[in-house]
């Protein structure tokens, strides 16, 4: 009789261990997505506010950078105006590219 008893209680602490072990392995499980959840909050906040730079600079050039560059260019004397597009040319060539003629541009 007291051999069962004896059974009884080691088994239920042996299913007790196996509970415990489980629950701490689910708290090691919780903290770590937790802490990717936090990271990826942080990084969807970056990619938001990088997204609305871009937006305010994309504006910012279609309003006003893109027409002062090329009035800038355009209105230089003709030995800069001569610098300034073969600077552009090499950019251009450099991401892919090419001139046509010095009012062109077509990509490759």
């Amino acid at each position: 009789m007291l051999n069962r008893v004896y059974e009884s209680v080691h088994a239920h602490e042996v299913v007790l261990a196996n509970v415990n072990r489980r629950l701490v392995e689910a708290k090691v499980w919780a903290t770590k997505a937790e802490e990717e959840r936090q990271q990826d909050v942080a990084q969807l906040e970056d990619a938001k506010a990088m997204n609305a730079n871009l937006k305010t600079d994309r504006e910012w050039m279609l309003d006003y950078g893109v027409v002062h560059i090329a009035n800038a260019i355009l209105d230089a004397p003709e030995t800069i105006f001569v610098v300034a597009v073969a600077v552009v040319a090499a950019k251009a060539r450099d991401a892919g590219w090419y001139l046509t003629h010095v009012n062109a541009v077509s990509e490759k």
